[in-house]
């Protein structure tokens, strides 16, 4: 469909991750309406619709212009939680950890256990002894928290990072057919048989998205688990995060985290990066 340049400018300052979903709402309305160009004023009277809580759609999935705001807000603002942040130890947590509507879970509670494991293990004492001179961003351990897949702490460029993930499960007898679980799926995972929609989790990022706009509530998440990955830097030599885990439970990141530490105390050159560490020997290093 297409759409005219006030419309356009209009589009591209809704944030990059759920803009694909706001352009179709806005595409479904005008096309309501029997029209086949989106207007500026297409988009104010799809904006009221949303505004008041009336979906362009049947399903539950769809964001408000209240829910839009506050996402935008967390990724002009970001999120601090007190007592993260040492000298020596960031963290970057996603809007997961003050409300955003699109997180799977309440990233505070988790970010808290893993700094005081860090102070447990004695992190910063070990990073303040491998360098000399003043500590400079490179030799920081960073920590990255995401709520869900869409990433905006991204946890690919982190020393250590979890990834929400709520894997969706079919319930019998409650679909009605309707394919709006098949529409919002970004990785086209989903496909309807007469039972059901049935997934293919190869391509599942767990993302919750179908869950969210299923209005017969026949499809449902399993209990939260994480995605643990490790190593990834940005710098001269740019190194992305390497996956050690899919579907982890608490527990489980918490065992991976610290043995992460300990290969990071024994196993580093001196001066060695984590993430440097990580590129070496590769992620065997938390079994080897």
């Amino acid at each position: 469909m297409e759409w005219d340049r006030e419309a356009t400018a209009r589009l591209e300052r809704v944030p990059f991750f759920v803009r694909k979903k706001v352009k179709k709402q806005i595409e479904d309305f005008v096309a309501s309406q029997g029209k086949n160009k989106v207007t500026s004023e297409d988009v104010s009277k799809a904006r009221q619709q949303l505004a008041g809580g009336v979906p362009l759609k049947t399903g539950q999935g769809e964001l408000t212009e209240a829910e839009l705001g506050r996402i935008t807000e967390l990724i002009e603002k970001g999120v601090t939680i007190e007592g993260l942040n040492t000298k020596h130890i960031k963290f970057r947590v996603c809007g997961g950890a003050a409300g955003c509507p699109l997180t799977l879970m309440d990233l505070k509670p988790l970010a808290m256990r893993l700094a005081d494991l860090a102070k447990e293990q004695k992190l910063e004492d070990f990073i303040a002894g491998s360098h000399d001179g003043p500590t400079l961003f490179h030799h920081q351990f960073k920590i990255a928290l995401a709520g869900c897949p869409n990433n905006c702490s991204q946890p690919q460029i982190a020393d250590f990072s979890i990834i929400g993930q709520a894997k969706p499960v079919r319930t019998q007898g409650k679909c009605n057919q309707c394919g709006l679980c098949v529409k919002a799926c970004k990785e086209q995972s989903i496909f309807l048989e007469a039972d059901g929609p049935v997934f293919n989790y190869d391509l599942c990022l767990n993302c919750g998205d179908c869950t969210r706009y299923c209005a017969k509530e026949a499809i449902t998440n399993s209990p939260v688990r994480y995605q643990v990955l490790i190593g990834g830097k940005l710098g001269r030599h740019p190194h992305l995060a390497l996956t050690v885990a899919n579907e982890a439970d608490w527990t489980t990141v918490e065992e991976l985290f610290k043995k992460a530490i300990q290969a990071y105390k024994t196993k580093a050159l001196d001066g060695e990066r984590f993430a440097d560490l990580v590129q070496r020997l590769g992620a065997d290093i938390l079994t080897n």
